[in-house]
């Protein structure tokens, strides 16, 4: 399987669809790039999917917070590994932004679990800036790719595709997690996830802040594994010290640099575990619906 190449159905559907959907497709330097800055569900959806490698399924839910019903993200995966770390972790950038995707694993930096060469490229930026034809040159490049084969998705985080694609990173907050406790990320088997998508925000740093706490405080993460560990208690966001802060708090607190921030703050509200070996279901942490209250701006 390779998977910038399985992404490129996903591609595809984007640019059939990219009218009804309201992405805008264009040409920068040869390489085509998909801005998803005025889509809605769909789009969301889409971009999601592409920036997990089409290993995982993205659709949508509701879930209750406090009196209001919103729209939550229903993700899941039976490639979790490669679907929520290997491509859609945040681990490299292009033209200053935040990006993610399969592209990834043509990138020997970025220390995915698994390599591979491609024809094609699939990256996706939180942006509303449109990378330089000089960016996309050295990104193909660092690619292995020509340009014309460079898929570049982008869309802001104040935007509702923005909002969606962040929801749909829980599982990817989990196993980051999991990770660095150097739990074996093998053991993994499949994993499901729900979180609400926050209103959308005027600003880019009140998104970040919405977006954040909506998986630090609503997200919901269920894994099955091979075999339990005691580690997973301390995956969910309640056993950092920043806890009942709001993400906005904490960057603040961190004069606004995310490295400065507790890791540990970075993981979803709840997570439950169903153990293969001993065919238990344990749960950990607690959703806090005063917290979403408080950061999504809700009238009581």
């Amino acid at each position: 399987m390779n998977v910038n190449e399985t992404t490129i159905s996903i591609i595809e559907e984007m640019i059939a669809w990219s009218e009804e959907t309201n992405i805008k497709v264009k040409e920068i330097g040869d390489a085509v790039l998909l801005d998803c800055s005025e889509g809605g569900y769909d789009a969301g959806a889409l971009y999601s999917m592409a920036c997990q490698g089409g290993l995982a399924t993205t659709g949508f839910t509701e879930t209750e917070v406090g009196d209001y019903t919103l729209p939550a993200t229903q993700n899941y995966t039976d490639n979790p590994l490669t679907a929520c770390i290997d491509c859609q972790k945040a681990s490299v950038n292009l033209g200053g932004a935040i990006a993610s995707g399969p592209a990834k694993l043509l990138l020997g930096e970025c220390n995915t679990h698994r390599t591979e060469n491609s024809d094609y490229a699939v990256i996706a930026l939180e942006t509303n800036q449109t990378p330089t034809k000089e960016e996309i040159n050295e990104f193909a490049s660092r690619c292995g790719v020509q340009n014309k084969c460079l898929y570049i998705i982008t869309a802001p985080t104040n935007s509702q595709v923005g909002a969606i694609q962040i929801s749909a990173r829980a599982i990817e907050t989990a196993l980051f997690k999991l990770d660095r406790l150097d739990y074996d990320l093998s053991k993994i088997k499949n994993a499901f996830s729900v979180t609400p998508i926050p209103p959308t925000a005027e600003t880019q740093e009140e998104a970040m802040g919405r977006t954040n706490d909506a998986i630090i405080y609503g997200g919901q993460v269920h894994l099955t594994t091979e075999e339990y560990d005691p580690i997973f208690e301390k995956i969910p966001s309640n056993q950092s010290k920043n806890y009942g802060k709001s993400m906005i708090e904490a960057y603040m607190d961190a004069d606004r640099e995310f490295h400065k921030i507790d890791q540990d703050f970075f993981a979803p509200a709840e997570i439950t575990v169903n153990s293969l070996d001993d065919g238990k279901l344990r749960k950990h942490g607690e959703i806090n619906t005063n917290k979403m209250i408080d950061s999504f701006g809700m009238e009581e």
